[in-house]
């Protein structure tokens, strides 16, 4: 659907969290140990030192097992902060100890100084499209992160939140990626990815 109006993004935001809220706790344990098992091949291939990471809100993909394990090898995890209303978000490097409640109950990094993008983000969201798209909360943040970024943006998802297309508007960033616990599908030109 192009060009959706507000409203129903709302609609379908609402359906979103019912749905992910109904999820069983026993498909979520599974899929996640799924998605981390994906994710850390994706990374591992990429030989990638730094990754853009998120604390997760209640219902999405919590990933704090594989956090972890990249702390463990010394990979530096870059955690997104609202500096301000209506601005892309800013990331900087901590460790999970480290995280102070922020904006909107997300967990976030201290204050200091921004670190550039690193070449790979992990993005959540309440809905995915295997046409590469996300629905979010509605505050724009990732998309207004995404729309200067060059790297590979990575959607973290559980296979039932996947769907054949998602309301969008023009300013709505496709992602590069999608992760799930059954697949990963690519939306790069050119990519190799199975």
């Amino acid at each position: 659907m192009r060009n959706p109006t507000g409203q129903v993004k709302r609609l379908w935001r609402r359906a979103a969290r019912a749905l992910r809220a109904s999820l069983p706790e026993a498909y979520r344990r599974e899929a996640e140990a799924g998605i981390v098992r994906n994710l850390r091949d994706l990374v591992e291939a990429a030989g990638v030192r730094e990754v853009g990471v998120y604390a997760p809100l209640p219902g999405e993909v919590d990933l704090a097992l594989l956090y972890g394990i990249w702390e463990e090898e010394g990979k530096t995890l870059l955690w997104p902060r609202v500096e301000r209303r209506g601005a892309p978000l800013v990331y900087r490097p901590a460790r999970r100890s480290e995280l102070v409640p922020g904006a909107y109950g997300v967990w976030e990094p201290p204050p200091g100084p921004p670190a550039a993008l690193p070449e790979l983000l992990l993005v959540p969201g309440l809905l995915f499209s295997r046409t590469g798209y996300r629905l979010g909360y509605g505050g724009g943040y990732y998309d207004r992160t995404l729309s200067t970024f060059s790297g590979r943006a990575v959607g973290v998802s559980f296979s039932a939140l996947l769907f054949a297309d998602v309301p969008r508007d023009p300013w709505d960033v496709q992602l590069g990626e999608i992760v799930t616990e059954r697949e990963a599908l690519s939306f790069r030109r050119g990519a190799n990815f199975c």
